[in-house]
């Protein structure tokens, strides 16, 4: 028997399976899917994964030396997402892999330099003695790198070995318990009367023995009277939620109850709904009741949501309706993320919430998928292999029979013009279903401010407005969508910019350091204060999150203000944490950037704003306009959950469509955007993707952009634009240049040109980015 195995390198020169054959005492336990341990190259063990097994080989085939699991980790399913992966992307096969499997399933590689002669220590080159510890090993770290040539110079003359290490990191850590075995020798028990203090069928870790006054040599040498017994548990990780449950009883209202019963008329069918309904619906009643329809069957659910931020609010309706759930998204610990995995691939979860890598989780026998804020960015994986999540539960629900349920206010431009080609089905939820008004919206315009000598940022309107909040003991939210103290400083007199010495950008400032730092590369210095050129002060110019805080301190000294942005957000459950304080009215302002304007309810709002909309509409993307009416969208949504609320937008550009369609209906600007779309050839008519291509040379780079348009103008269906310098010509020193595609052929179709003519060189690397907006 023999087997084909793709090995864990990420590499397109080894991009493909290699035949190893199957001694007999394992033919039994391999699996398709499986982790192997094989020899690959130069007799280097590495972790592999089964794809296919058969009977033959004409190939020379290495042995399996090892398998790991006896059973698979990549089921039929997953294959085929993976499959497509591969397909659409320009990527290896193990990269695909890698994307659909926790990072935990993997292997960690440890590479350790032996000195093979320790007399000859003295003899190597300075840099690299102290490297060896006592034992004349040198444990080899990725930024010893740096060392390469020097340790192969000495491989070569066989002064130094190199030693490869494996190690699993999904080894699940077990806790000793030990019990008192029934039948014990009556000298032990005289001699150890302890044994007395303990309880027939209990079992007690070690601490508990400890606490009883058994002592540490006590333990083993009653472990080898056979005296106690030791069993092995596996340690349980479980989330810890700092939130109480929310059981609520809600009679959904008619609109609610027709949804939900054209979506129950659609179970065991692949159909696409569009749930839109506008904020503060009750989109999530129609959701549970659905999923409660779904486990009646015992089948399984599905429910994503764009951001972490947004996993606690859900969470506490999820858990205190169903049981056996499983939780899944990037900020969970390594044991967590893993112990929630196992949980999912061990049937012992019916429902599933997490965001977008939930979607590759191997829950099987599903019956409804429920995709929360559709419209969201965040679905979309743009780096390394990319994947519109959407594309990957559309095949989810074809391959389990069951229906895919987007849920928006403000759905998708393709979504929604999906639903008004019948693609999709579309219900709509137009009445709130808690209070009976929208907020009142109010737009105020910066430039009259500024006319009228207000020196805040703050217009004495939104002031008043914050203050009368505060008074009748109401919430605030603000939005502010600018990191940092002042996105950059400038002269006034000369008009300099500190901008990073490594990219082609402006360096941000941060006042609580005091220091400008580029957010690309992470490059920092110290803030320089006055102009180099003139010697004139530096001034602040679009001011950051940090400004905006330290005015809100000013203005409103006894408000309990919170800021929630990247910077305060890092912590592992900082996200819940801070929502359950809002939450619970343990602050009045809720400052933060986009974050805080998805989907969260909180029912003491009566006052959302945005300090300064042009920061985001005036973004360099064909997407800005939609994307910005989104995000103000959401925002508006969060005041007025249970009472009368108010939003008001802060703007230099008030005849901005995007400003102009705040206060009409959706279709407005869709109608709007999607003729736009249209004339310029955009999604959904067309394909949009880039070719990113970086190196050190302005013309080596455009030599070979030259050459790859030339290549690409022969496929027909292809439009290629460029080559042309990126928005940013210049990251980390490295030059940057793009290649537009506009196609209406197949991305596989594509991709699978871009294979044949993208070349491995080493002056230049070579990206797809198949999601245009998500890289321009």
């Amino acid at each position: 028997m023999y087997c084909e195995v793709i090995v864990d390198i990420n590499n397109r020169n080894v991009d493909t399976t290699y035949d190893y054959f199957v001694p007999s005492e394992l033919e039994q336990i391999i699996t398709v899917g499986a982790r192997v341990i094989v020899f690959f190259g130069n007799s280097l063990k590495r972790m592999g994964f089964v794809v296919r097994i058969k009977e033959s080989s004409t190939y020379d085939a290495k042995s399996i030396l090892e398998v790991v699991d006896s059973e698979s980790f990549i089921s039929s399913e997953l294959f085929n997402i993976i499959d497509y992966l591969y397909k659409t992307n320009v990527s290896t096969y193990f990269s695909c892999i890698k994307t659909v499997l926790p990072s935990e399933l993997l292997f960690d590689y440890k590479k350790d330099i032996l000195l093979n002669d320790p007399s000859m220590l003295p003899t190597l080159n300075e840099e690299i003695i102290p490297k060896f510890n006592k034992n004349n090993i040198w444990h080899f770290l990725p930024s010893d790198s740096f060392y390469n040539n020097i340790i192969n110079k000495y491989v070569k003359d066989n002064t130094l070995s190199i030693v490869y290490k494996l190690k699993d990191s999904s080894i699940i850590k077990t806790i000793k318990y030990y019990y008192k075995n029934s039948n014990i020798d009556l000298k032990i028990l005289e001699k150890y009367n302890l044994l007395e203090l303990l309880d027939k069928n209990v079992f007690y870790n070690n601490s508990d023995l400890l606490e009883k006054g058994f002592s540490s040599s006590n333990i083993k040498t009653l472990v080898k009277q056979n005296a106690l017994s030791v069993k092995e548990i596996e340690k349980k990780y479980e989330i810890d939620h700092k939130f109480s449950l929310e059981i609520k009883d809600i009679t959904l209202n008619e609109e609610q109850e027709k949804a939900y019963n054209t979506i129950k008329d659609g179970f065991n069918t692949d159909s696409v709904f569009l749930l839109k309904g506008v904020t503060g619906s009750g989109k999530t009643e129609v959701y549970i009741k659905l999923i409660k329809e779904v486990l009646k069957s015992n089948k399984t659910a599905l429910i994503l949501t764009p951001e972490i931020t947004l996993i606690a609010p859900l969470a506490r309706r999820i858990i205190s309706e169903f049981k056996d759930i499983a939780i899944f998204h990037s900020r969970l610990s390594s044991n967590e993320r893993l112990s929630e995995y196992l949980k999912v691939k061990n049937k012992k979860a019916c429902v599933v919430l997490g965001t977008r890598s939930a979607s590759f989780l191997p829950l099987e026998n599903i019956g409804i998928i429920i995709v929360d804020e559709e419209h969201d960015q965040s679905y979309i994986q743009s780096s390394s292999v990319s994947y519109d999540t959407i594309d990957i539960l559309k095949y989810r629900c074809f391959y389990n029979n069951c229906p895919l349920v987007l849920g928006s206010a403000t759905p998708s431009i393709t979504s929604y013009y999906n639903a008004v080609n019948t693609k999709y089905k579309l219900l709509t939820l137009n009445n709130l279903a808690l209070t009976s008004t929208l907020p009142t919206l109010k737009i105020i315009e910066l430039d009259k401010l500024l006319a009228s000598s207000e020196s805040s940022i703050f217009s004495a309107e939104l002031t008043k407005n914050i203050s009368s909040c505060l008074e009748k003991k109401e919430q605030v939210i603000i939005l502010h969508n600018i990191k940092a103290y002042s996105r950059m400083l400038i002269c006034p007199s000369c008009g300099y910019v500190p901008v990073c010495k490594n990219c082609d950008v402006s360096l941000s400032y941060y006042k609580t350091s005091d220091t400008l730092k580029c957010h690309y590369c992470g490059y920092t210095i110290s803030n320089p204060k006055l102009c180099p050129k003139c010697n004139h002060e530096l001034l602040n110019k679009h001011l950051g999150i940090e400004e905006v805080e330290e005015e809100l301190n000013r203005l409103f000294i006894n408000a309990r203000i919170m800021r929630v942005d990247a910077n305060t957000t890092t912590k592992k459950g900082s996200h819940e944490a801070l929502w359950l304080k809002f939450l619970n009215n343990e602050a009045d302002i809720l400052l933060g950037t986009q974050m805080i304007s998805k989907g969260l309810d909180f029912p003491n709002v009566t006052l959302s704003c945005v300090v300064l909309a042009d920061a985001s509409f005036r973004n360099p993307s064909y997407d800005s306009v939609f994307s910005s009416y989104v995000l103000f969208k959401q925002l508006i949504g969060r005041s007025g959950r249970t009472k009368q609320g108010l939003s008001i937008i802060q703007t230099y550009d008030s005849n901005n469509i995007c400003i102009q369609s705040l206060e009409k209906d959706y279709n407005y600007i869709y109608n709007k955007i999607i003729s736009a779309r249209e004339v310029g050839s955009y999604e959904p008519f067309v394909r949009v993707s880039q070719i990113l291509l970086v190196g050190d040379s302005f013309n080596t780079l455009m030599n070979y952009a030259k050459d790859y348009v030339k290549k690409l103008r022969k496929i027909v269906g292809l439009t290629v634009l460029g080559p042309s310098l990126a928005i940013i010509p210049r990251i980390k020193n490295k030059v940057r240049m793009t290649i537009t595609l506009k196609y209406s052929l197949k991305t596989e179709q594509l991709t699978e040109y871009l294979r044949q003519i993208f070349i491995n060189n080493k002056e230049i690397s070579t990206q797809f980015y198949k999601y245009y907006d998500n890289f321009a």
